[in-house]
């Protein structure tokens, strides 16, 4: 990651962002009231937050294979692995909240990681059946060691490269409702999973892709995504895009904070 794009990306970010009165979607308007600001915490918050401490002092070195934006990695330990890769607790915690709220069936995720917004996920819908797609094996132990810790047995981790897994999954699984893309950040890539997305999503799919700021070419491919013609309404929230499909709603974009004292 480019440290001066990002920070350059931020400042566009901010100055363009938008605030509530702005939006004029009811869906949008109160999905961003009642879900993305709101300061609920759930019963699961803290007992995920004190895996996310464990999983930080874990000094484990996890020899990994390299895959995506990032090849040939140097062995490190596994609270640095962590630290890196780890979604914020803000960021866990809203996705809990979209979950708990909408109630989706199936719920895909690309980019396990260790684990730990697995467990959000997993934990904000019990009944939901959840998919997780790893593609490094030594990344894909950890998770599994924190699902099987906590007993998730709704958890299913698919462990290979995504050009291999995904589409078998979706055949399997042909209608996610709720989709998270946290894998390989290159623009190809972003872009080949959203086309092979595309028929597997509904009027109520939530589609978030993650690091949308992260380079160049992700925000190039955050581009071409808001322009599709199947896609209805887009919100940036510099993290994370999310995506929706709702027929009968006029296209729209919005730029807006995800919480009240930043991103």
């Amino acid at each position: 990651m480019n440290f001066l794009f990002r920070a350059q990306a931020f400042i566009r970010f901010f100055f363009k962002s938008k605030g509530l009165h702005r939006v004029h979607s009811p869906f949008v308007f109160r999905m961003y009231e009642d879900l993305i600001r709101s300061n609920d915490r759930f019963y699961a918050f803290a007992e995920l937050e004190k895996l996310r401490t464990r999983l930080l002092a874990d000094q484990r070195i996890i020899e990994r294979i390299g895959i995506g934006a990032q090849l040939k990695p140097k062995p490190l330990p596994l609270g640095e692995i962590a630290r890196r890769t780890l979604a914020t607790d803000h960021w866990c915690q809203i996705y809990f909240k979209l979950v708990a709220h909408f109630k989706p069936e199936t719920i895909l995720e690309i980019g396990t990681g260790v684990g730990l917004c697995t467990l959000y996920l997993a934990e904000a819908h019990p009944s939901a059946r959840v998919i997780t797609l790893e593609g490094d094996p030594a990344i894909a132990a950890v998770a599994r060691e924190q699902f099987e810790k906590r007993k998730h047995l709704n958890i299913e981790l698919v462990e290979g490269l995504f050009d291999v897994t995904l589409p078998d999954v979706l055949k399997k699984n042909p209608s996610p409702q709720f989709i998270v893309v946290d894998g390989n950040h290159t623009y190809a890539a972003t872009m080949r999973y959203f086309e092979w997305l595309l028929p597997h999503v509904s009027e109520d799919t939530i589609l978030i892709f993650d690091d949308i700021h992260w380079s160049a070419e992700m925000e190039r491919a955050w581009k071409e995504i808001k322009q599709h013609a199947e896609v209805q309404q887009t919100i940036d929230f510099f993290r994370v895009g999310m995506v929706f499909f709702r027929k009968g709603q006029v296209k729209q974009h919005f730029i807006l904070r995800s919480s009240f004292i930043g991103i």
